[in-house]
Protein backbone atom coordinates (compact mmCIF):
# COMPACT_ATOMS: atom_id res chain seq x y z
CA UNK A 1 0.00 0.00 0.00
CA UNK A 2 2.88 2.36 0.84
CA UNK A 3 5.32 0.74 -1.60
CA UNK A 4 8.84 0.92 -0.21
CA UNK A 5 8.56 4.12 1.82
CA UNK A 6 10.87 4.03 4.81
CA UNK A 7 9.13 3.83 8.21
CA UNK A 8 11.50 6.55 9.41
CA UNK A 9 10.34 8.83 6.61
CA UNK A 10 6.74 8.24 7.68
CA UNK A 11 7.60 9.19 11.25
CA UNK A 12 8.92 12.54 10.05
CA UNK A 13 6.14 13.13 7.51
CA UNK A 14 3.38 12.34 10.01
CA UNK A 15 5.04 14.44 12.72
CA UNK A 16 5.27 17.50 10.46
CA UNK A 17 1.84 16.94 8.88
CA UNK A 18 0.07 16.89 12.24
CA UNK A 19 1.84 20.03 13.43
CA UNK A 20 1.06 21.86 10.17
CA UNK A 21 -2.54 20.62 10.28
CA UNK A 22 -2.80 21.86 13.88
CA UNK A 23 -1.46 25.32 13.00
CA UNK A 24 -3.09 25.94 9.62
CA UNK A 25 -6.08 23.66 9.02
CA UNK A 26 -7.54 23.10 12.49
CA UNK A 27 -8.28 26.81 13.12
CA UNK A 28 -10.36 26.89 9.92
CA UNK A 29 -12.30 23.78 10.98
CA UNK A 30 -12.81 25.20 14.48
CA UNK A 31 -14.11 28.47 13.05
CA UNK A 32 -16.79 26.53 11.19
CA UNK A 33 -17.65 24.68 14.42
CA UNK A 34 -18.32 27.99 16.16
CA UNK A 35 -20.54 29.08 13.26
CA UNK A 36 -22.56 25.85 13.44
CA UNK A 37 -23.11 26.35 17.18
CA UNK A 38 -23.74 30.09 16.77
CA UNK A 39 -20.93 30.96 19.13
CA UNK A 40 -18.35 33.75 18.79
CA UNK A 41 -15.05 32.41 17.46
CA UNK A 42 -12.21 32.20 19.98
CA UNK A 43 -8.82 30.57 20.36
CA UNK A 44 -9.19 27.13 21.95
CA UNK A 45 -6.22 24.79 22.30
CA UNK A 46 -8.31 21.66 22.88
CA UNK A 47 -10.57 22.37 19.91
CA UNK A 48 -7.61 23.00 17.61
CA UNK A 49 -6.11 19.67 18.64
CA UNK A 50 -9.21 17.59 17.86
CA UNK A 51 -9.33 17.95 14.04
CA UNK A 52 -5.58 17.38 13.65
CA UNK A 53 -5.59 14.32 15.90
CA UNK A 54 -8.70 12.91 14.26
CA UNK A 55 -7.25 13.24 10.76
CA UNK A 56 -4.01 11.46 11.67
CA UNK A 57 -5.79 8.78 13.69
CA UNK A 58 -8.14 8.00 10.81
CA UNK A 59 -5.09 7.28 8.63
CA UNK A 60 -3.85 4.86 11.30
CA UNK A 61 -7.28 3.28 11.58
CA UNK A 62 -7.60 2.62 7.85
CA UNK A 63 -4.11 1.14 7.65
CA UNK A 64 -4.51 -1.08 10.72
CA UNK A 65 -7.87 -2.44 9.55
CA UNK A 66 -6.44 -3.07 6.08
CA UNK A 67 -3.56 -5.05 7.60
CA UNK A 68 -5.83 -7.00 9.96
CA UNK A 69 -8.37 -8.06 7.33
CA UNK A 70 -6.46 -7.98 4.02
CA UNK A 71 -2.88 -8.99 4.77
CA UNK A 72 -2.66 -12.74 5.43
CA UNK A 73 1.12 -12.41 5.51
CA UNK A 74 0.72 -10.56 8.83
CA UNK A 75 -0.27 -13.54 10.94
CA UNK A 76 -0.34 -14.16 14.71
CA UNK A 77 2.00 -17.11 14.18
CA UNK A 78 4.50 -15.21 12.03
CA UNK A 79 6.98 -13.18 14.04
CA UNK A 80 9.32 -11.87 11.36
CA UNK A 81 9.28 -8.11 10.72
CA UNK A 82 6.67 -6.84 8.28
CA UNK A 83 7.40 -3.66 6.32
CA UNK A 84 3.75 -2.61 6.16
CA UNK A 85 3.38 -2.85 9.94
CA UNK A 86 6.65 -0.95 10.42
CA UNK A 87 5.23 1.73 8.11
CA UNK A 88 1.98 1.85 10.09
CA UNK A 89 4.05 2.12 13.26
CA UNK A 90 5.91 5.03 11.69
CA UNK A 91 2.61 6.89 11.22
CA UNK A 92 1.61 6.07 14.79
CA UNK A 93 4.96 7.13 16.27
CA UNK A 94 4.94 10.37 14.27
CA UNK A 95 1.54 11.27 15.68
CA UNK A 96 2.63 10.45 19.24
CA UNK A 97 5.73 12.63 18.86
CA UNK A 98 3.61 15.49 17.49
CA UNK A 99 1.18 15.14 20.41
CA UNK A 100 4.02 15.29 22.94
CA UNK A 101 5.54 18.29 21.17
CA UNK A 102 2.24 20.13 21.45
CA UNK A 103 2.01 19.10 25.11
CA UNK A 104 5.37 20.79 25.76
CA UNK A 105 4.08 24.11 24.41
CA UNK A 106 0.58 24.04 25.91
CA UNK A 107 -1.16 21.52 28.21
CA UNK A 108 -3.56 19.30 26.26
CA UNK A 109 -3.57 15.92 28.02
CA UNK A 110 -4.37 14.75 31.51
CA UNK A 111 -1.84 12.61 33.39
CA UNK A 112 -3.25 9.24 32.28
CA UNK A 113 -3.18 10.15 28.58
CA UNK A 114 0.30 11.62 28.96
CA UNK A 115 1.47 8.33 30.54
CA UNK A 116 -0.10 6.44 27.63
CA UNK A 117 1.85 8.56 25.15
CA UNK A 118 5.15 8.16 26.98
CA UNK A 119 4.77 4.37 27.04
CA UNK A 120 3.78 4.51 23.37
CA UNK A 121 7.19 5.99 22.57
CA UNK A 122 8.87 2.76 23.68
CA UNK A 123 6.47 0.56 21.73
CA UNK A 124 6.58 2.80 18.67
CA UNK A 125 10.38 2.91 18.57
CA UNK A 126 10.55 -0.88 18.85
CA UNK A 127 7.98 -1.37 16.09
CA UNK A 128 9.65 1.05 13.69
CA UNK A 129 13.21 -0.11 14.34
CA UNK A 130 12.75 -3.90 14.61
CA UNK A 131 9.14 -4.71 13.78
CA UNK A 132 9.11 -8.18 15.34
CA UNK A 133 5.72 -9.78 16.17
CA UNK A 134 3.96 -7.52 13.61
CA UNK A 135 0.46 -8.99 14.08
CA UNK A 136 0.65 -8.28 17.78
CA UNK A 137 1.86 -4.75 17.11
CA UNK A 138 -0.96 -4.08 14.68
CA UNK A 139 -3.52 -5.34 17.18
CA UNK A 140 -2.09 -2.87 19.68
CA UNK A 141 -2.38 0.02 17.23
CA UNK A 142 -5.98 -1.03 16.52
CA UNK A 143 -6.71 0.09 20.08
CA UNK A 144 -6.69 3.60 18.59
CA UNK A 145 -9.89 2.90 16.61
CA UNK A 146 -11.91 4.65 19.31
CA UNK A 147 -9.88 7.87 19.14
CA UNK A 148 -11.98 9.72 16.54
CA UNK A 149 -15.06 9.34 18.75
CA UNK A 150 -13.28 10.64 21.86
CA UNK A 151 -12.00 13.60 19.84
CA UNK A 152 -15.51 14.39 18.63
CA UNK A 153 -16.76 14.11 22.21
CA UNK A 154 -14.04 16.45 23.46
CA UNK A 155 -14.85 19.01 20.75
CA UNK A 156 -18.58 18.93 21.53
CA UNK A 157 -17.87 19.35 25.24
CA UNK A 158 -15.69 22.38 24.52
CA UNK A 159 -18.59 23.83 22.50
CA UNK A 160 -20.98 23.26 25.40
CA UNK A 161 -22.96 20.48 23.71
CA UNK A 162 -23.87 17.85 26.30
CA UNK A 163 -27.47 17.08 25.44
CA UNK A 164 -27.89 16.79 21.66
CA UNK A 165 -28.75 13.52 19.93
CA UNK A 166 -25.46 13.70 18.02
CA UNK A 167 -23.55 13.89 21.31
CA UNK A 168 -25.39 10.91 22.76
CA UNK A 169 -25.03 8.81 19.58
CA UNK A 170 -21.32 9.59 19.42
CA UNK A 171 -20.96 8.60 23.07
CA UNK A 172 -22.67 5.25 22.48
CA UNK A 173 -20.51 4.59 19.38
CA UNK A 174 -17.42 5.51 21.36
CA UNK A 175 -18.29 3.06 24.15
CA UNK A 176 -19.04 0.27 21.67
CA UNK A 177 -15.88 0.74 19.61
CA UNK A 178 -13.78 1.18 22.76
CA UNK A 179 -15.01 -2.18 24.04
CA UNK A 180 -14.37 -3.95 20.73
CA UNK A 181 -10.89 -2.58 20.09
CA UNK A 182 -9.52 -2.23 23.63
CA UNK A 183 -11.30 -4.76 25.85
CA UNK A 184 -12.46 -7.59 23.58
CA UNK A 185 -8.98 -7.81 22.03
CA UNK A 186 -7.27 -8.51 25.37
CA UNK A 187 -8.00 -12.28 25.44
CA UNK A 188 -7.25 -12.47 21.70
CA UNK A 189 -3.83 -10.89 22.22
CA UNK A 190 -2.86 -13.23 25.05
CA UNK A 191 -4.27 -16.28 23.28
CA UNK A 192 -1.54 -15.84 20.68
CA UNK A 193 1.10 -14.40 23.02
CA UNK A 194 1.11 -16.99 25.83
CA UNK A 195 2.36 -19.83 23.57
CA UNK A 196 5.27 -17.60 22.55
CA UNK A 197 6.10 -17.04 26.23
CA UNK A 198 5.64 -20.64 27.37
CA UNK A 199 7.74 -21.99 24.53
CA UNK A 200 10.53 -19.58 25.43
CA UNK A 201 10.54 -18.13 21.89
CA UNK A 202 9.83 -14.67 23.27
CA UNK A 203 13.40 -14.53 24.58
CA UNK A 204 14.80 -15.03 21.09
CA UNK A 205 13.59 -11.55 20.16
CA UNK A 206 15.29 -8.22 20.80
CA UNK A 207 14.92 -6.95 24.37
CA UNK A 208 12.81 -3.99 23.19
CA UNK A 209 10.36 -6.43 21.61
CA UNK A 210 10.01 -8.27 24.93
CA UNK A 211 9.45 -5.01 26.80
CA UNK A 212 6.98 -3.75 24.22
CA UNK A 213 4.94 -6.93 23.75
CA UNK A 214 4.75 -7.81 27.44
CA UNK A 215 5.39 -4.74 29.58
CA UNK A 216 4.07 -1.86 27.49
CA UNK A 217 1.10 -3.76 26.12
CA UNK A 218 0.12 -4.78 29.66
CA UNK A 219 0.21 -1.10 30.68
CA UNK A 220 -2.11 -0.27 27.76
CA UNK A 221 -4.51 -3.03 28.79
CA UNK A 222 -4.61 -1.90 32.43
CA UNK A 223 -5.30 1.66 31.32
CA UNK A 224 -7.99 0.46 28.91
CA UNK A 225 -9.77 -1.46 31.68
CA UNK A 226 -9.52 1.61 33.92
CA UNK A 227 -10.93 3.90 31.20
CA UNK A 228 -13.69 1.43 30.32
CA UNK A 229 -14.72 1.35 33.98
CA UNK A 230 -15.14 5.13 33.83
CA UNK A 231 -17.16 4.81 30.62
CA UNK A 232 -19.49 2.25 32.20
CA UNK A 233 -20.06 4.45 35.26
CA UNK A 234 -20.93 7.42 33.05
CA UNK A 235 -23.30 5.36 30.90
CA UNK A 236 -25.04 3.92 33.98
CA UNK A 237 -25.63 7.47 35.23
CA UNK A 238 -26.97 8.44 31.82
CA UNK A 239 -29.49 5.60 31.59
CA UNK A 240 -30.58 6.09 35.20
CA UNK A 241 -31.27 9.77 34.69
CA UNK A 242 -32.75 9.36 31.24
CA UNK A 243 -30.81 12.34 29.93
CA UNK A 244 -27.23 13.15 29.04
CA UNK A 245 -25.52 15.32 31.58
CA UNK A 246 -22.17 13.64 31.90
CA UNK A 247 -21.90 11.24 28.95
Amino acid sequence: MLADVSPYTLVLVTFLTQLVFYKLVSPLVVRQMFKIYNKPAQTNVQLNYCPASTAMTLVENVLSLYIFFCRPDVSPVKYEPSLVVRQLSGVWLGRILADLTLQLTQPIFQTDVLLHHVVSLVTGCQAVRMGEMPWHMNLGIMMELSNPFINIRAAMLELGDKTSSAYVINGICFAGVFFLCRIATIPLYWYYTLPVILSGKIFEFEWMTVIGSLGCHTVFEVMSVYWFGKIIRIMVKFFRRGKSKEL
